[in-house]
Order: structure tokens, then sequence, then C-alpha cells
């Protein structure tokens, strides 16, 4: 009975040592298996709408002695069937492997569309644990795009102007439209309640006043349907206009123009054109709803106004804004003081982008050109999308001017630029830089 018992216990006790060491080896093995981070290779890839196949890869950090199974979504602002032929899947990285790829194919259609992304997320991944990046963005460049100025719907707005009301009158806004056929439409600011309709004669101008406070006056703030909304029932062509007049002095009087860009025509990513000065800014309106918009700025910023207000910025961080359509932003940059170190700071490069078509406005309320030149300017210009950008451009200067100055801005690194005076190259180190040519 004894012997029994010994056994029994002696057996028990075996027992319960495999039970330990299995209970070990099923705990340890879930810690193995976190010890493995998956990832996209990349978080983003840029291709030209011919490209045909895109390669996707996802990557360990160390290889794992199981299967790795990835489950993955795909979204974006592409169509699948007319834009591309991937769907929603699972990637699988084998035991002993550290990389898996799959690829897909991009369709060259013949429409005249903004760059378009296709996004691609993990999620519910098996055998290890999830890393970063987790989600890869593919922008697909289209090259079918309209670069007609000509369109049926516009999205503008204002920037500001350096107003003060001791020496000037209200500001003015204006559109001016013109068409190659009669036309008609509808202009409209829903914030303000303004809103009125047009119509233009064949080969005509027609001036549309628009209030004063259209005018955007914030220094980093989204103001909601601030946007100047313009439609037709014909193609037409549109500038806009905004200016100050001095009554007391009119050399204080300032101004510009811009030739809008219609809705068709409107991109994704763009690069911010200034000038150093007492004030410089970029303004964008959004076309759609729920439109992410991001910016980067090549130096270190601080936006400012006249009332003390500022809010720093740091050169290669990105900055995320929330618009719906007609929603603006503006960045605003008031110079305090007049050193060299202050108005040299320009933000040309800034790199502008978003997940759908926005608007784009660059230039400064108070401009030098060229710097420490003693009048202070209105500029505006609407940027043009990266992806309408060319590589020849034929360049005048302007009649009865003692002077001028060519802004060229890269849109890729290690741009090098040639201008056919037989002596003048560019070289630039980065996308987004900057350089001016002074011909004359």
């Amino acid at each position: 009975m004894k012997s029994l018992i010994r056994s029994a216990v002696s057996i028990s006790s075996d027992f319960f040592v495999k039970l330990a060491a299995i209970a070990i080896l099923v705990y340890v093995l879930p810690l193995a298996a976190q010890s493995q981070k998956v990832s996209w290779m990349v978080s983003s890839q840029t291709v030209n709408e011919p490209v045909g196949t895109v390669s996707v890869i996802a990557q360990l950090s160390t290889i794992a002695a199981t299967d790795v199974t990835i489950p993955y979504s795909v979204g974006g602002t592409t169509t699948f069937g007319e834009d591309h032929d991937l769907s929603s899947g699972t990637l699988v990285i084998p035991a002993g492997q550290l990389s898996s790829s799959f690829a897909f194919n991009v369709i060259n259609d013949q429409t005249p569309e903004p760059t378009e992304t296709i996004s691609i997320s993990m999620a519910g991944v098996t055998g290890a644990a999830l890393g970063m990046p987790r989600d890869h963005l593919v922008e697909v460049v289209d090259n079918d795009l309209n670069r007609d100025t000509a369109g049926t719907e516009f999205y503008i707005t204002f920037p500001g102007i350096l107003y003060n009301p001791a020496i000037h009158s209200d500001p003015e806004n204006a559109v001016f439209i013109v068409g190659n056929m009669d036309s008609s439409g509808s202009i409209a600011i829903p914030s303000l309640g303004f809103s009125t309709t047009f119509s233009v004669m064949e080969g005509s101008v027609t001036r549309v006043d628009l209030p004063s406070a259209a005018r955007l006056r914030t220094i980093d703030t989204v103001e909601i349907d601030k946007a100047t909304h313009i439609f037709s029932d014909n193609p037409i062509t549109v500038y806009g206009l905004q200016y100050v007049e001095s009554p007391l002095d009119p050399a204080e009087g300032h101004s510009d123009a811009f030739l809008a860009i219609p809705s068709q025509s409107l991109g994704i990513s763009y690069h911010v054109s200034s000038a150093g000065g007492t004030g410089n800014q970029f303004a964008v309106a959004a076309t759609e709803d729920n439109t992410t918009l991001s910016f980067v700025f090549p130096v270190d910023v601080r936006a400012s106004d006249h009332f003390g207000l500022s809010k720093d910025f740091l050169a290669g961080a990105t900055n995320t804004v929330t618009l719906d359509k007609g929603d603006t932003y503006q960045f605003l940059r008031i110079a305090r003081g007049s050193t060299p170190s202050v108005l040299n700071i320009d933000i040309t490069g800034t790199h502008v982008m978003a997940d759908k078509a926005i608007a784009v406005f660059s230039g400064g309320i108070c401009n030098q050109v060229p710097l420490g030149d003693n009048f202070c300017d209105y500029l505006v210009e609407q940027m043009t999308p990266v992806q309408a950008w060319g590589k020849s451009y034929q360049a005048i200067g302007i009649a009865n001017r003692k002077g001028g100055v060519f802004r060229f801005v890269a849109g890729q690194d290690d741009t090098d630029v040639t201008v056919d005076d037989g002596t003048t190259t560019y070289v630039f180190g980065g996308k987004g830089k900057g350089k001016d040519y002074r011909p004359f």
C-alpha cells in the first residue's frame, strides 16, 4: 500500500512537472510571436498612371518561426475596376522569411482627373505585432490632366491684404468673367449670406463685386463656408481682384489679381511661391467634405497678426487641418521688425497637400521685390498643382519696366534648370526649393 502511494505521488509529481513545462511553453510562444513587428516597407509611393504594375512590400523586424498573416483593406479616392484592380485581401509572410509582397495593376484610363490615392491598411494581423507604418498610400498621378483654365465651377478665396483704416478705404474684391459663348451662372459665399447671379456675352467681360468681408483675416484658422463658389452653365474664365485705395495718398494703395483655376484642373499637391518682406501667406479652399489638409514649412516660421496673436511652426513638421466643402484656411505671417533676419523669411517651397482636390493661393500682404525695396505691395496668385507643371517655358519681361524677377520652384529632388542666355544654370538641392532669376 505504501508502495502504491509512493508510486502515485511519484507519478503525480512527474505529471505536474510536465504540466508546468507545457504551461511555460504555451506562455513563451505568444511572447515570441509578439517580439516580431510587421509593417509596410515604406509609408507611401507615387506612380504615374501608365505605370502598369505596382508592388507593395510588407516586412518583419525579425524572422518569425511561424507564418505571419496580414489582412489588409483598400480605400482611397480611386475606384476599383476603373482606376485599379486591387481589392481587400490577405498577405502571408512564410515562416523563416523577412518579407513578402503583392502586386496590382493601375488602369491607364483616358479621363482627365486630379491625382488620386489608393490607401492600403493592415488590420487583424496574426503571428506578429503591428509596427509602423501600418498604412501604405499610393498616389496615382494622372497623365490626362485637364490643364484648361476655363471651366464651369470654381472655388476661390481672397487671402488677406494690408489694410489700415486710418489711410485706406475698405478693401474691394471682385471677379471678372469672360467666355467664348453666352453664359450665365451664380456666385455664392454662404458664410456671408451673399449670393448673386451673372451673365456674360460671348467675347465680353462681366465684373461682379463681392463683399469686402470676402477676404480672409485670420492667421491660422478654418473659416466655415468662406470660399467664393462660382458656377456657370458654360465654360468661363475667371479672374479675381483685390485692392485697397488711399484717398489721402494714392501711392499707399495696392492691388493684385489672379487667374482662377477651375475645379476640374485642381490637384492635391502644391508648392507655395511667396516672397520676403513684412508679411507672407497662403490660403486654401476645399472642394469636398472631410478633406484632410496638411502642410510642411521649409523654415521655422511664426503665424502672427497685428493684434499680437501668434503660433509657431517648425521646419519639416507636418501640420494637419480638416476642411469641408467651401471651408477656407489661411496661414498669415506679419513680421515684427525690419532687420534682415526678420524680412528674409520666405515660405516659398511650403508643401501643401490634401487627400481631395483643393485650391491654393499664395503671396503676401506686404512684399518687397527685390528684398530691401521701400515699396510694400500685395501679391497673390492661385498656385498650379504639381502634376500640371512642365519642363519647358517661354518667358518675357514686363513692358516699360526697368527690372523683372522670374522664380523657379523645383518639383523633384536634384532638378537642374538652364536658361537660354547661354550662361545661367541653377541646381536645386531638393523639391520645393526656389531660385530667382533676374534677366534684366
